[in-house]
Order: C-alpha cells, then sequence, then structure tokens
C-alpha cells in the first residue's frame, strides 16, 4: 500500500500533492476585503420567467474602479 498525502486549499477547494504550490494558491485569491467596495446592482428576472425571486446577477464595485458581474 503507498500512502498518499494530500493539501486542500479552503477557498477553492484544489488539491495539491505539493505544499508549495498548494500556498502559491491561496496567495493567488483575491481576499474579498480587497476586491469589493459595494454592491453597484442587482438584477431579478419577472416571477413568471424565474419563480423562485432570487436574484440572477450582482455587480459590484472593486476597490480598483472595475465593475465585477457574477451570474447564476
Amino acid at each position: 500500500m503507498e500512502r498518499i498525502e494530500l493539501y486542500k486549499r479552503e477557498v477553492c477547494g484544489t488539491q495539491y500533492n505539493d505544499e508549495e504550490v498548494c500556498h502559491d494558491c491561496e496567495l493567488g485569491h483575491v481576499k474579498q476585503d480587497q476586491l469589493l467596495k459595494r454592491i453597484v446592482n442587482v438584477r431579478y428576472l419577472p416571477i413568471t420567467q424565474d419563480a423562485s425571486g432570487i436574484l440572477i446577477t450582482i455587480t459590484l464595485l472593486g476597490n480598483d474602479g472595475k465593475h465585477y458581474r457574477y451570474k447564476r
């Protein structure tokens, strides 16, 4: 039997067999407080198109002045 040791990132869930590569991945993720300045827009569909009532897009203003849109 062979023992396999993996390192898993908590943020993205990616598994690595090299601790240093896993650490580099961790440093590469932008943290929420580094990115999010405020929510500038949310978008919903009419209830006739989406009965859930949950928003379909959210637009954030980043600290760099750029807008970032996320869609479900």
